[in-house]
This record gives C-alpha cells, structure tokens and sequence, in this order.
C-alpha cells in the first residue's frame, strides 16, 4: 500500500534494499490542464525548498545554454494564431550518451505548426552532442536526427535492439518514431519496419522488459481525442483559449512487447491495459520488488494507473485503487503530468511522485 506523504522532516536510517529501475534516460517535461475553464497562460514564480533539517535554502540556477553552444526553441504554432489543446503539452528532451564516449548528450523534440485548415505539421528537433565538457555541438542534420514527421512532444531513449548504442523514440501528434543508433554517428527511421504502427496522440514512453525476455518493450501514453475536427471554441471572459482536457475523451494507451524478429507486436489488450485514461507521463519500475517491472502512468484530471505485472498470469493488473495511488490527498482525481520513482526516506522501498497542475499539491506517494 502507499499513502501520499508530501511533508517529511525526518530521515530514518534503516538498511537498504536494492530494486530495480528500468534504465530509461529520458526526461519528457509536459504542461497539461486539468480545470473545466479554459486554460489561461501564467508564468511561475521562484522558491526555496527545505534541507532534513527543516532549514530553507535558496536555490540557484545559471542558464549556460550560450556558453554552451546551445541554440534550439521548441514551437508550438501560437504564433499562427491557431488554439488546439496539442499546443499546450510542451516539448521534452533526453539525456543520453548516444556516441558512447561517457559525456551526456541532448536530444529535443521540435514541436510543429499548423496549415491553414489546422492541421498540425511538425518541425525537426535537435540534437547536441556533447564535446568532452567544452560545449556542445550541433549534429541535427548530419546524424539524420528526423523528428518532424510529427508535431511531436517526447523523446524516450534505451538501447531497444541490445546492439550497445542507446536509439530514440520520439513522441507526438500522428504517431511515434523510432531512430535507430547506427553507432557511426548517425540515426536511422524503422518506424515501419518494426511495426510500430501506432498513430494515437502520444504524450510521453518509456521503456522496459516488461515479459522478462530478455528484450525491451515499450509503453507509450496517449492523451485525448483532439483533432483538426474536434477542436471546439472555449473561452476566457471575450477571448478565445485553449480548450481544457475535460472537453475530450481520453485515449487508451498502447503496449508494444519485442519479438525475436527485431520488431515489436501490439499487446496491450492482451496484457490488461484498461480502456481511457489521459496519459502524461510514464515511468517503469519493479515497484512491489518482486523481480518483474510495473507500470505507472499519470493521468490528467482523471485516476491514474497503477499496473503491477502478476507472473502467475503475464499480464499487468490495474491496481491503482488498491495501492491509494490513482489520487491525490483530497480523494479526487488531479491534472497529474510527470512521474518518478525513487527511494525518498531510504527505507529500502520504491516511492512515486506525481507533479499535479498549478493550483494543486505535488503527490509523493510513500511506499
């Protein structure tokens, strides 16, 4: 069971145990909605956070993008004066040493635009690569980083064919792409020639061997029905806005298990994914520390998922109600976006934390 456990002053010293994260280096950083009014854009203000000894300390960041040789924005299409809910999930990136040379570098996904009838259009990410601590260096075009195939949003990296070099699925608006690491330098679409073939509005993935076979599979989250044709006027006062994620139903998400052919099979109905949901974020784990991996996926404004996989019968079994987990600590439903798990209070146990839409508490879900 877990019990959502914000305020912590206090560390316990026990033991340790060891549980298993899936080794995902993707970092997706969405912006979701979770009211019945339209959205309203605001900005955020600074903060200070709190040492173990209840001590607040103020937090500092530089942005050394600059001197860093990193030059990329990631657009939305406002500027077009379209209003589709797409344009309020943002863009995410990963951190992964796709050259294997043991510096990080970034990948970023690019977003899109819109055609005069609305439809939306993407536009090419990035790809830096970090140069032994001086910079970074762009190599978008020479290594073949194609992402604008899609408006897309996410960007989930792991090394999906066990050949050592991490690859990259990108997220978004139409379908997913999967860029194979060639190793050289450069990426390769195989989209198609692994079957990836799902073209549901996707917000965040995220990798593991949920089957134990040695092979990594693949959750992808999905987020509601909008479209071109579906994109009803919401407005603020006289203004038109963003419609919020309550206008739409949600969309079921996807599980796609490898094969050992290289390619992947769809399989979440035959895994026991649940219809609905509007996932924002996705994170693998071995939550229970059984030895399999589990799945948790935030849902905006609705209850989140929590799949615990049963070895008696291969299949993941929605348990989020029974492990107090598909919540907030008011007992409703929040516009849940990103997820992690981590040990907070190292008391050997996995925890899950939830960041919730502006107006709402962070979830820390203790194990």
């Amino acid at each position: 069971m877990f019990t959502d456990h914000l305020s912590v002053n206090r560390r316990r010293q026990v033991s340790q145990r060891r549980w298993l994260v899936t080794s995902i280096t993707a970092m997706i950083f969405m912006a979701g909605c979770n009211r019945n009014e339209p959205i309203e854009r605001t900005t955020s203000g600074t903060s200070t956070i709190e040492d173990s000894t209840g001590n607040s300390a103020n937090i500092r960041f530089r942005d050394v993008a600059e001197s860093n040789q990193i030059h990329f924005t990631y657009r939305n299409g406002f500027e077009g004066l379209h209003f589709g809910i797409i344009q309020s999930l943002g863009g995410g990136c990963a951190i992964s040493d796709i050259d294997c040379d043991g510096y990080p570098d970034l990948l970023m996904s690019g977003g899109g635009h819109f055609r005069s009838d609305g439809t939306p259009v993407g536009l090419s990410g990035a790809l830096y690569r970090n140069v032994k601590r001086s910079g970074f260096e762009d190599i978008t075009t020479t290594a073949g980083f194609e992402t604008s195939k899609h408006y897309s949003h996410g960007v989930a990296t792991a090394d999906y064919n066990n050949d050592g070099f991490p690859d990259a699925l990108i997220t978004g608006y139409g379908g997913v792409v999967l860029l194979e690491n060639q190793g050289d330098g450069t990426f390769h679409d195989v989209t198609e020639e692994c079957r990836l073939n799902d073209q549901l509005w996707s917000s965040s993935a995220a990798w593991g061997d949920i089957n134990g076979d040695g092979s990594l599979d693949l959750y992808i989250a999905h987020y509601v029905d909008w479209s071109p044709t579906n994109n009803p006027v919401c407005l603020a006062g006289s203004d038109r806005e963003l419609c919020p994620p309550r206008q739409f139903s949600g969309l079921t998400d996807s599980l796609f298990i490898s094969s050992v052919n290289g390619d992947f099979r769809s399989a979440g109905t035959e895994l026991g994914l649940v219809k609905g949901g509007k996932g924002l974020g996705v994170v693998i784990a071995d939550i229970d520390l059984n030895g399999d991996l589990d799945v948790y996926v935030t849902n905006d404004t609705e209850p989140n998922f929590h799949y615990l996989y049963d070895q008696m019968t291969e299949k993941l079994v929605e348990s989020a109600i029974r492990t107090g987990t598909g919540i907030g600590a008011n007992g409703s439903s929040e516009g849940s976006m990103g997820c992690d798990v981590a040990d907070f209070d190292r008391d050997g146990l996995p925890d899950i934390w939830v960041a919730n839409y502006q107006g709402e508490s962070f979830s820390l879900h203790r194990n």
